[in-house]
């Protein structure tokens, strides 16, 4: 690797760990807002077999929205509720979550969306992801230590 490429990626590096840091400290809301998307994890099974408990999902603010998106909503101020539109207003929306029996209570407001789902990152993908990163790890370390011994 090149010693321009090394800068640029540990540049980058830098740049993300304060962003994370100001994001987590200070007001996180308003740079993430700025941003127009999000990532959030699935702390319910309200919307399986789509979304499962732990997913990882991406959410972008977009200008429209469709009967049939999934999307993210500030639900009273208090937390965040990932639903589907089954029904759309003028200036609302109702929605449901796949796996519930009726429909949620209150139509959401389109000032309280916070996006589209638009990539959905499953946990079982992303565990398998961590055990594969981690055997080539562990595999390199091997490696390395077998070239070693051949040198000394």
């Amino acid at each position: 690797m090149s010693k321009t490429l090394k800068i640029i990626l540990f540049s980058l590096v830098i740049i993300f760990v304060f962003i994370s840091i100001y994001v987590l400290f200070e007001n996180k809301e308003k740079i993430v807002d700025n941003l127009n998307f999000r990532f959030l994890v699935i702390k319910s099974g309200s919307m399986y077999p789509e979304l499962d408990i732990n997913d990882i999902i991406i959410v972008k603010k977009c200008k429209n929205y469709e009967i049939g998106d999934i999307i993210t909503y500030n639900y009273q101020n208090k937390y965040f509720i990932t639903h589907r539109i089954i029904e759309k207003n003028k200036n609302s929306f109702i929605t449901k979550g796949d796996n519930n029996n009726s429909e949620d209570l209150e139509d959401i407001k389109i000032q309280n969306v916070k996006g589209k789902v638009i990539l959905i990152i499953r946990n079982k993908f992303l565990i398998k992801v961590i055990i594969i990163i981690l055997v080539i790890i562990l595999l390199k370390i091997f490696w390395k230590g077998k070239c070693n011994e051949k040198h000394n």
